[in-house]
């Protein structure tokens, strides 16, 4: 009896901890240079969002920004792609977003600048993947495994995600 309340109680942490590792995110406001917001709700009719962390006076931005155009067009028709600045940061280009309050990277646990994040719109905004871009940060052409990518196809897919969390390359994040 002794065993099988042991076995009960390790079934339910281990299932509380499996429930709480899934992370969603909730509404957030960004603003982008001309003065425009979104919310999680500018996204309905869209499988998936795709935010990447940017700032222009980081190395590593530049080396994303045609891989990351060729995705937004890969996957245009279910996925919508935006780009967000810390709150300290303004934003430069099309669809890059400032993150006034810093609520949406909080909300991430965003660390480093290029860090990707692939949300499941369909699924309550479930984070699905979080991390790097890919396995090669500087040559688009020296890249063996597209973790972003695969992570997309999977999702469209409804496959099971087979690496949900990478180790991100790029700036440290200063102040959110």
């Amino acid at each position: 009896m002794l065993r099988t309340a042991h076995i009960a109680l390790f079934l339910f942490l281990f299932f509380q901890v499996k429930a709480q590792s899934v992370k969603s995110i909730k509404d957030f406001s960004i603003v982008s240079a001309n003065g425009i917001e979104k919310t999680i709700k500018d996204f309905d009719g869209f499988k998936a969002l795709v935010i990447m962390v940017d700032d222009q006076d980081c190395a590593y931005s530049e080396y994303y920004i045609d891989r990351f155009e060729n995705l937004k067009n890969e996957f245009k028709e279910e996925v919508a792609f935006i780009k967000v600045t810390p709150s300290n940061v303004n934003p430069a280009g099309q669809n890059v977003y400032r993150d006034q309050k810093g609520t949406l990277l909080k909300q991430l646990g965003a660390k480093k600048i290029t860090e990707v994040f692939l949300i499941d719109l369909s699924q309550g905004n479930q984070i699905v993947y979080s991390g790097a871009f890919d396995d090669n940060p500087q040559i688009s052409i020296g890249v063996d495994e597209h973790y972003l990518k695969n992570a997309l196809n999977q999702l469209i897919s409804e496959s099971k995600i087979i690496k949900p969390r990478t180790r991100p390359a790029g700036c440290v994040i200063k102040k959110i």
